[in-house]
């Protein structure tokens, strides 16, 4: 199962990609997050994101930095991200 977890830059995107995805199903599921948005526990029939996409501007502030290592990069389950 793919479960993608797609990254962009506000929540107004973010809500909006999640409204026009697909509705998940057996073999996919697509999810979107915004830069900063608190991850907890994220997964979907046991699965954590296991695909990453990142539509967002390049991240600059070190507030955007440590959200990426300490909170994105930790919630997904691929070595990618790293």
């Amino acid at each position: 199962m793919v479960f993608e977890l797609i990254v962009v830059d506000t929540k107004e995107e973010a809500d909006f990609i999640n409204l026009t995805v697909a509705k998940p199903n057996d073999h996919r599921k697509t999810y979107a997050v915004f830069v900063g948005q608190t991850i907890c526990g994220l997964h979907h029939r046991g699965v954590r994101p296991n695909r990453l996409t990142r539509w967002h501007r390049e991240l600059t502030t070190e507030m955007e930095l440590r959200w990426n290592a300490e909170v994105l990069i930790p919630s997904v389950r691929i070595k990618e991200a790293l």
